[in-house]
């Protein structure tokens, strides 16, 4: 069982502990990309994705966005890769807003800004989407994410163009941000709310 994996679930299980939302799948946004979020029983596991349950029907859509508390924090990214490239090769800078989704693992950008930041190909991974279909993806970096002045270091996975950027479990973890669904917002540790406090193991 992988490291992140270990992150994601126990940020899901920190994540549903407070919010008491029925466990399940959503579709969030735009980019009508699978969210799946961690179940009592077993999911499959592919790296950087969780994969669980059917989509949500489309009339249901709507009333499952609002109970998660859907909503979106400014980010800022730029390519890791920036630093030891020739500055005719460097990526853009880029600051915009990602939904916040815990039930998707990593980071997740749609494929213009990938291009815009001269991200790299570095493997790819399997998933399903709304449609229920098993699509392959890119996973690109590598992205130093900032969040409301705490960064990390992370890869992604490239969305088709027009999805919106996706803030998953993960880099939420790395950076120890809580979710208040209700209130839609992100908040520190108690524990250590002036820097991140990461667990060893």
């Amino acid at each position: 069982m992988s490291r992140g994996f270990i992150r994601a679930y126990r940020f899901a299980f920190r994540y549903f502990a407070r919010a008491q939302a029925p466990l399940g799948c959503v579709v969030l946004g735009n980019s009508s990309f699978l969210k799946n979020i961690i179940a009592e029983k077993t999911i499959g596991w592919n790296p950087g994705l969780l994969i669980n349950q059917p989509p949500v029907a489309p009339e249901n859509r709507h009333n499952e966005e609002i109970m998660m508390g859907v909503f979106t924090v400014p980010v800022k990214m730029r390519n890791l890769f920036n630093d030891y490239l020739p500055e005719a090769e460097r990526g853009e800078d880029v600051a915009c807003e990602a939904m916040v989704d815990t039930g998707a693992a990593e980071l997740a950008l749609p494929a213009g800004i990938v291009e815009r930041m001269a991200l790299r190909p570095l493997d790819t991974v399997r998933a399903y989407t709304a449609d229920g279909n098993e699509h392959e993806y890119r996973v690109c970096g590598i992205v130093e994410l900032e969040v409301q002045g705490r960064k990390c270091h992370v890869r992604a996975i490239e969305l088709p163009r027009g999805a919106n950027p996706l803030l998953g479990a993960v880099p939420l973890e790395e950076m120890d941000w809580r979710v208040a669904p209700q209130e839609k917002k992100l908040f520190p540790n108690p524990k250590s709310p002036d820097k991140p406090l990461l667990p060893l193991c």
